[in-house]
Protein backbone atom coordinates (compact mmCIF):
# COMPACT_ATOMS: atom_id res chain seq x y z
CA UNK A 1 0.00 0.00 0.00
CA UNK A 2 1.38 3.40 -0.89
CA UNK A 3 0.41 7.05 -1.05
CA UNK A 4 2.03 9.73 -3.15
CA UNK A 5 1.51 13.18 -4.59
CA UNK A 6 3.08 15.04 -7.48
CA UNK A 7 3.13 18.59 -8.79
CA UNK A 8 3.15 18.67 -12.60
CA UNK A 9 3.89 21.64 -14.87
CA UNK A 10 2.94 21.19 -18.54
CA UNK A 11 4.41 23.98 -20.69
CA UNK A 12 2.06 23.24 -23.61
CA UNK A 13 -1.13 21.74 -22.17
CA UNK A 14 -3.08 21.76 -25.45
CA UNK A 15 -0.16 20.51 -27.56
CA UNK A 16 -0.31 23.35 -30.08
CA UNK A 17 2.50 24.59 -32.33
CA UNK A 18 1.66 28.23 -31.51
CA UNK A 19 -0.10 30.09 -28.71
CA UNK A 20 1.17 27.62 -26.15
CA UNK A 21 -0.66 27.63 -22.84
CA UNK A 22 0.84 26.10 -19.73
CA UNK A 23 -0.97 24.19 -17.00
CA UNK A 24 -0.10 23.27 -13.43
CA UNK A 25 -1.69 20.38 -11.59
CA UNK A 26 -1.45 18.54 -8.31
CA UNK A 27 -1.90 14.77 -8.44
CA UNK A 28 -2.50 12.99 -5.13
CA UNK A 29 -2.89 9.24 -5.39
CA UNK A 30 -2.26 5.84 -3.99
CA UNK A 31 -1.70 2.23 -4.91
CA UNK A 32 -2.21 -1.23 -3.54
CA UNK A 33 -0.44 -4.41 -4.66
CA UNK A 34 -0.81 -8.12 -4.02
CA UNK A 35 1.60 -10.90 -4.95
CA UNK A 36 1.83 -14.65 -4.44
CA UNK A 37 4.68 -16.95 -5.43
CA UNK A 38 3.75 -20.62 -4.98
CA UNK A 39 5.26 -23.82 -6.32
CA UNK A 40 2.98 -23.95 -9.36
CA UNK A 41 0.74 -20.89 -9.03
CA UNK A 42 1.96 -17.30 -9.19
CA UNK A 43 -0.08 -14.12 -9.39
CA UNK A 44 0.24 -10.40 -8.88
CA UNK A 45 -2.04 -7.41 -9.00
CA UNK A 46 -1.49 -3.66 -8.85
CA UNK A 47 -4.05 -0.87 -8.65
CA UNK A 48 -3.01 2.79 -8.99
CA UNK A 49 -5.43 5.63 -8.59
CA UNK A 50 -4.89 9.38 -8.64
CA UNK A 51 -6.76 12.64 -9.00
CA UNK A 52 -5.57 15.49 -11.22
CA UNK A 53 -6.55 18.95 -9.97
CA UNK A 54 -5.58 21.90 -12.21
CA UNK A 55 -4.85 25.36 -10.83
CA UNK A 56 -6.34 27.50 -13.61
CA UNK A 57 -10.09 28.06 -13.61
CA UNK A 58 -10.29 27.61 -17.37
CA UNK A 59 -8.85 24.09 -17.01
CA UNK A 60 -11.23 22.91 -14.28
CA UNK A 61 -12.97 20.66 -16.80
CA UNK A 62 -9.73 18.67 -16.98
CA UNK A 63 -9.88 17.70 -13.28
CA UNK A 64 -10.47 13.95 -13.08
CA UNK A 65 -9.79 10.61 -11.46
CA UNK A 66 -7.41 8.22 -13.21
CA UNK A 67 -7.20 4.46 -12.67
CA UNK A 68 -4.75 1.75 -13.68
CA UNK A 69 -5.19 -1.94 -12.89
CA UNK A 70 -2.67 -4.65 -13.78
CA UNK A 71 -3.34 -8.32 -13.08
CA UNK A 72 -1.28 -11.33 -14.00
CA UNK A 73 -0.89 -14.94 -13.11
CA UNK A 74 0.65 -18.17 -14.24
CA UNK A 75 0.14 -21.84 -13.48
CA UNK A 76 2.55 -24.70 -14.23
CA UNK A 77 0.35 -27.46 -15.62
CA UNK A 78 3.36 -29.80 -15.60
CA UNK A 79 7.15 -29.26 -15.59
CA UNK A 80 7.13 -28.45 -19.33
CA UNK A 81 3.86 -26.49 -19.72
CA UNK A 82 2.81 -23.13 -18.26
CA UNK A 83 -0.34 -21.11 -18.84
CA UNK A 84 -0.23 -17.33 -18.24
CA UNK A 85 -3.03 -14.80 -18.03
CA UNK A 86 -2.41 -11.06 -18.08
CA UNK A 87 -4.80 -8.09 -18.00
CA UNK A 88 -4.01 -4.35 -18.10
CA UNK A 89 -6.75 -1.75 -17.73
CA UNK A 90 -6.29 2.02 -17.96
CA UNK A 91 -8.88 4.73 -17.44
CA UNK A 92 -6.96 7.96 -18.02
CA UNK A 93 -7.56 11.52 -19.12
CA UNK A 94 -5.83 14.01 -21.42
CA UNK A 95 -2.05 13.74 -21.80
CA UNK A 96 -0.77 12.65 -18.41
CA UNK A 97 1.24 9.45 -18.86
CA UNK A 98 3.24 7.03 -16.79
CA UNK A 99 6.47 5.61 -18.22
CA UNK A 100 4.63 2.26 -18.62
CA UNK A 101 2.05 3.94 -20.84
CA UNK A 102 4.80 5.26 -23.12
CA UNK A 103 6.50 1.84 -23.22
CA UNK A 104 3.18 0.16 -24.08
CA UNK A 105 2.42 2.71 -26.82
CA UNK A 106 -0.58 4.18 -25.02
CA UNK A 107 0.28 7.79 -25.76
CA UNK A 108 -2.19 8.37 -28.59
CA UNK A 109 -4.38 10.66 -26.54
CA UNK A 110 -5.79 13.97 -27.66
CA UNK A 111 -6.23 17.15 -25.57
CA UNK A 112 -9.91 17.28 -26.54
CA UNK A 113 -10.51 13.72 -25.36
CA UNK A 114 -12.67 13.66 -22.26
CA UNK A 115 -11.75 10.10 -21.17
CA UNK A 116 -9.75 7.23 -22.58
CA UNK A 117 -10.21 3.64 -21.47
CA UNK A 118 -8.17 0.70 -22.70
CA UNK A 119 -8.13 -2.94 -21.69
CA UNK A 120 -5.65 -5.57 -22.89
CA UNK A 121 -6.24 -9.25 -22.05
CA UNK A 122 -3.79 -11.98 -23.04
CA UNK A 123 -3.78 -15.74 -22.53
CA UNK A 124 -0.50 -17.52 -23.31
CA UNK A 125 0.35 -21.23 -23.33
CA UNK A 126 4.09 -22.02 -23.19
CA UNK A 127 5.46 -25.52 -23.80
CA UNK A 128 9.10 -26.67 -23.71
CA UNK A 129 9.37 -29.09 -26.65
CA UNK A 130 13.00 -30.03 -25.93
CA UNK A 131 15.78 -28.57 -23.82
CA UNK A 132 16.32 -25.82 -26.44
CA UNK A 133 13.03 -25.57 -28.41
CA UNK A 134 9.83 -23.90 -27.15
CA UNK A 135 6.30 -23.39 -28.46
CA UNK A 136 4.06 -20.47 -27.46
CA UNK A 137 0.44 -19.91 -28.43
CA UNK A 138 -1.49 -16.76 -27.54
CA UNK A 139 -5.01 -15.43 -27.62
CA UNK A 140 -5.72 -11.78 -26.87
CA UNK A 141 -8.50 -9.24 -26.76
CA UNK A 142 -8.30 -5.45 -26.58
CA UNK A 143 -10.80 -2.62 -26.40
CA UNK A 144 -10.22 1.11 -26.60
CA UNK A 145 -12.99 3.52 -25.68
CA UNK A 146 -12.95 7.32 -26.01
CA UNK A 147 -15.56 9.55 -24.38
CA UNK A 148 -16.31 12.70 -26.38
CA UNK A 149 -13.40 12.54 -28.79
CA UNK A 150 -14.18 13.74 -32.30
CA UNK A 151 -10.83 12.59 -33.70
CA UNK A 152 -10.78 8.93 -32.67
CA UNK A 153 -13.01 5.88 -32.94
CA UNK A 154 -13.61 3.25 -30.32
CA UNK A 155 -12.10 -0.07 -31.32
CA UNK A 156 -11.95 -3.66 -30.28
CA UNK A 157 -9.75 -6.47 -31.50
CA UNK A 158 -9.17 -10.17 -31.01
CA UNK A 159 -6.15 -12.13 -32.05
CA UNK A 160 -4.43 -15.50 -31.95
CA UNK A 161 -0.87 -16.48 -32.65
CA UNK A 162 1.79 -19.15 -32.34
CA UNK A 163 5.55 -19.15 -32.48
CA UNK A 164 8.43 -21.60 -32.19
CA UNK A 165 11.55 -20.42 -30.39
CA UNK A 166 15.09 -21.74 -30.14
CA UNK A 167 16.82 -20.97 -26.82
CA UNK A 168 20.52 -20.51 -27.63
CA UNK A 169 21.43 -18.95 -24.26
CA UNK A 170 19.59 -18.76 -20.91
CA UNK A 171 18.04 -15.34 -21.67
CA UNK A 172 18.21 -15.35 -25.49
CA UNK A 173 15.77 -16.86 -27.97
CA UNK A 174 15.37 -16.74 -31.73
CA UNK A 175 12.31 -17.95 -33.60
CA UNK A 176 9.39 -17.24 -35.84
CA UNK A 177 5.63 -17.33 -35.74
CA UNK A 178 2.30 -16.38 -37.22
CA UNK A 179 -0.48 -14.19 -35.85
CA UNK A 180 -3.97 -13.18 -36.90
CA UNK A 181 -5.75 -10.06 -35.58
CA UNK A 182 -9.28 -8.88 -36.31
CA UNK A 183 -9.77 -5.20 -35.44
CA UNK A 184 -13.05 -3.31 -35.60
CA UNK A 185 -13.62 0.44 -35.36
CA UNK A 186 -16.87 2.04 -34.23
CA UNK A 187 -18.20 5.01 -36.15
CA UNK A 188 -17.04 6.61 -39.38
CA UNK A 189 -14.28 8.84 -37.97
CA UNK A 190 -11.42 6.37 -38.30
CA UNK A 191 -8.24 8.44 -38.76
CA UNK A 192 -6.61 6.53 -41.60
CA UNK A 193 -9.57 6.74 -43.99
Amino acid sequence: IGLDAAYVHDSNFYGTSSNEESADSIEPGGNIAIEHEGDRLRYQGLYKGSYQAYRKDDQDEADAWEHRLRLGGSYDIDPLTTVRLKNNFRDVRNQQFLRDDITNGDTGLEPNDDRYQRNDLELLLHRDLTSTWELETTANQQFVHYDNNVDRSDSDSVGVGARVLHRYAPQHRLGGGLAWVQQNFDGDDYRLD
